[in-house]
């Protein structure tokens, strides 16, 4: 069974994110419920951003996701920085996405956003077994109220 290896992200002034899809095999963009590929800027007139995982059967899976906010922000030990602002151009919080690999734990599965004109609206777009991360991405950027969230194998 395939599960997340490796995590991305991306800031485009257009909304081609196939240009920026990471090398090799196994990356995907992070979706909606709908299937579409999720800018995590929607709605704030910021750039397009963009998040990608990478799936392998193989290897030390990514165990935990948080994010970081604060121009500098630096993560924590252990912790995988994506030095991509989730708000770039648009103004709001500076907020950036960490990860964590482990040898050994459950591993995340598949990303997923969700996304509306309410956090109630956006968390609706998660399925019942869904770890939805607190952090609406476009905090003080206007726009959409954007989630991440992620299930785990198994």
């Amino acid at each position: 069974m395939s599960y997340v290896v490796n995590i991305s992200a991306a800031a485009r002034n257009d909304d081609n994110w196939r240009a920026s899809l990471p090398p090799g095999a196994g990356w995907n963009v992070v979706a909606n419920k709908n299937g579409s590929a999720q800018d995590f800027n929607q709605g704030s007139g910021g750039k397009f951003i963009y998040i990608y995982y990478q799936t392998a059967e193989s290897g030390k899976g990514v165990s935990a996701i948080r994010f970081i906010t604060g121009k500098e922000a630096v993560p924590p030990a252990g912790w995988q920085k994506i030095n991509v602002d989730l708000n770039d151009g648009a103004g709001g919080l500076y907020i950036y996405l960490c990860f964590q690999n482990s040898a050994e734990s459950d591993y995340i599965g598949t990303l997923q956003s969700g996304y509306g004109d309410s956090k109630e609206s956006a968390f609706s777009d998660f399925g019942e077994f869904a770890v939805v991360m607190a952090q609406d991405i476009n905090q003080g950027a206007g726009g959409k109220f954007i989630y991440l969230g992620y299930y785990y194998n198994g």
